[in-house]
């Protein structure tokens, strides 16, 4: 079996074991016993089964904050609740039961991504179609990359603030960094992403690399983003 037959059966069998059917599961309704059928295959599916949030987020058509509050309550409840002990116990049993099926409890899946969103994407191939004479395009860039921390406290010479990564980044063909680019949709809105933004931006300041921030839900036409990454890269300030 492969990770998406494994996938499909764990939702099957809870089904089956829960009397809610797989469209009720993957539905919207949100009825005590819906949701608990719910609750119990996204807490089998990551915590048993190692399958990352996203990909049961996409399965259900959930975003991820809502699957990991689903596998929490799951959980949690296990500490106490016999009953959904033996449910899940069986729903174990018969998963690692299937012929073919390789997987045994507490396995960690690895399972393979693309390296960008599709509106990152887009964008880049836009920033290529811009620059691919010029200059090199770089994506999924760490700041300890292009930047070196430099510190005489013995308490702070960890780099773990340089792990953060930016989208994507301009270079000059000897690789000199020219401009930093992040491409923000919705989930920038929120207060610990924004905190984040502003250290990065922060430490780029510091460093004394420029930092663009474009946002995926405009329409982002090439000549918009040649415009205002030119005036970065030949020297006009403050064009942000």
């Amino acid at each position: 079996m492969n990770k998406k037959e494994i996938l499909n059966k764990l939702i099957s069998v809870v089904s089956e074991e829960t009397k809610i059917s797989v469209e009720e599961i993957k539905g919207k309704q949100r009825t005590n016993e819906i949701s608990f059928a719910r609750n119990i295959f996204c807490y089998m599916a990551t915590n048993i089964f190692g399958f990352p949030l996203l990909t049961i987020a996409k399965l259900l058509n959930r975003d991820h904050t809502t699957i990991m509050h689903s596998r929490d309550k799951i959980k949690i409840e296990l500490e106490t609740n016999k009953q959904l002990k033996t449910i899940a116990r069986i729903i174990y049993d018969k998963m690692k039961n299937l012929s073919n099926t390789k997987i045994q409890y507490g396995t960690t899946i690895y399972e393979q991504k693309n390296i960008l969103t599709e509106f990152e994407l887009i964008f880049f191939k836009k920033l290529y179609n811009i620059y691919k004479d010029k200059y090199i395009i770089q994506c999924q860039i760490s700041l300890s990359d292009i930047i070196e921390k430099i510190t005489f406290n013995r308490e702070e010479h960890y780099q773990k603030e340089l792990y953060k990564k930016i989208d994507f980044g301009i270079f000059s063909k000897e690789m000199k960094p020219l401009v930093m680019i992040e491409l923000n949709d919705r989930t920038h809105n929120k207060f610990d992403t924004m905190k984040r933004d502003n250290f990065v931006e922060k430490i780029l300041n510091n460093a004394n690399i420029p930092l663009i921030k474009f946002y995926s839900s405009y329409p982002n036409e090439e000549s918009y983003i040649k415009e205002r990454i030119d005036k970065i890269i030949y020297g006009v300030k403050n064009y942000l």
